[in-house]
């Protein structure tokens, strides 16, 4: 039997006693993801960064292992063909929820924009990073540009229907597993949260994850819920901080290194956010 390392709290919750039924949706060689009645479950590997509703292990597992057996899940652990296979008990069950925590202050939040900026020069090749810098010149930022504006002003005004809608129209653009305006919502609506408050942000979210792929949906809806990775999380403490370079420097490159672009298209929406809830902050 494999020990996990760590397992999402609110998965546990969820979950209970009673044993949720599995089924695989896709398999690569560090993480599973299964379909549940809680929606997507993921095994991760070990030295992985725990995702909301995903666990991580504390050692090498072949996940081809579950491709051919009926599974299922309770807070005990991860089961297939009845037998237990995964462990919850020794594992640490961190809360990853945002509610409770918050944005930097004012003048960490000027820092903060500068650090994520001064990043993202370097890697303004990846996927969207290059909105911060005006650049255009590629076929999705031409045309996710006009929407991501009409998004960000929307997510300043009083119309709740609008924010949603634009929500809805800048999502499932782009390549990759979760395509890149996806990313970018994700870190855009950590902020949303403190703009247009939870249940907006995820009424948002939730009409996004329409027009998306189904691992994509679940990235959305979590991020809608306030559910982020312990990465996020981690850069969100540093970035609090702003007299720690050296340490905000570190967390922000474990986000980018997240997926090819992901993780600095998810640091462009979280970019824009910080700058647009500072403009809110100053009205």
């Amino acid at each position: 039997m494999i020990e996990a390392a760590s397992v999402c709290d609110r998965l546990l919750r969820d979950v209970g006693q009673d044993t949720c039924s599995l089924q695989v949706h896709s398999m690569f060689d560090t993480a599973v993801n299964f379909t549940s009645a809680f929606g997507i479950v993921t095994v991760l590997s070990p030295g992985r960064s725990l995702q909301p509703y995903a666990m991580v292990l504390c050692q090498d597992f072949d996940f081809h292992f579950f491709e051919y057996r009926v599974s299922g899940i309770n807070d005990a652990g991860v089961h297939a063909n009845g037998i237990q296979v995964i462990d919850f008990s020794c594992a640490s069950r961190p809360d990853l929820s945002i509610e409770g925590r918050k944005l930097p202050a004012y003048d960490p939040a000027e820092a903060a924009l500068g650090h994520i900026r001064s990043f993202l020069k370097g890697h303004c090749e990846e996927g969207l990073s290059r909105l911060v810098f005006h650049r255009l010149d590629n076929a999705v930022t031409g045309f996710l540009y006009p929407r991501i504006e009409a998004f960000r002003k929307a997510a300043a005004g009083s119309d709740d229907e609008a924010f949603i809608r634009a929500a809805y129209e800048i999502s499932g653009c782009g390549e990759g597993l979760t395509p890149s305006s996806d990313d970018f919502l994700s870190g855009y609506l950590l902020c949303a949260g403190f703009i247009r408050g939870r249940e907006v942000t995820k009424a948002a979210a939730y009409m996004a994850a329409e027009r998306t792929n189904d691992i994509s949906a679940a990235l959305l809806k979590r991020s809608g819920e306030g559910l982020y990775s312990e990465d996020i999380l981690a850069l969100l403490t540093a970035l609090g901080s702003a007299d720690n370079e050296e340490e905000i420097n570190r967390a922000i490159s474990r986000v980018a290194e997240f997926g090819s672009s992901s993780g600095c298209d998810f640091l462009t929406g979280l970019y824009f956010g910080i700058k647009d809830l500072l403009v809110r902050k100053e009205e």
